[in-house]
């Protein structure tokens, strides 16, 4: 009976690690604010960006000690209308408890980032 007990706790103990932490979707809105989260945390940003005028968003800074790279990419406009803009989305994992925080660019790549036209911040306080 003991050993089916400890069983039991490991086994839950366990399965709370593996529980899937929320997803933290951020927009606009959120550009320049801090945020709390933690470790193993799964975070996307969505930006409205119209590549058509050759203005793209780029991921600038990504303190690499506290976060990985997923993934990113495009959604397009729903309608049919040429040049519409869609979203571009970043998607970053928090690795390490810490502070850290991400930086995208939103620029035309021949220009360079010096001439961005918008930037967007957000820093976290990622907890174990």
């Amino acid at each position: 009976m003991k050993r089916l007990i400890i069983l039991l706790v490991l086994g839950l103990v366990f399965a709370n690690s593996l529980a899937a932490k929320p997803l933290l979707k951020l927009g606009r809105e959120e550009n320049r604010k801090e945020f709390t989260i933690v470790k193993g945390q799964m975070i996307k940003i969505l930006l409205s960006s119209n590549p058509t005028t050759g203005y793209d968003w780029h991921l600038d800074k990504l303190n690499l000690r506290y976060f990985r790279f997923v993934n990113s990419g495009f959604i397009r406009p729903s309608g049919k209308l040429v040049g519409a803009p869609g979203q571009k989305w970043f998607e970053i994992k928090a690795v390490r408890a810490g502070n850290g925080g991400v930086r995208l660019l939103y620029y035309r790549s021949w220009e360079g980032k010096k001439k961005a036209a918008e930037e967007y911040k957000v820093n976290f306080k990622i907890n174990p």
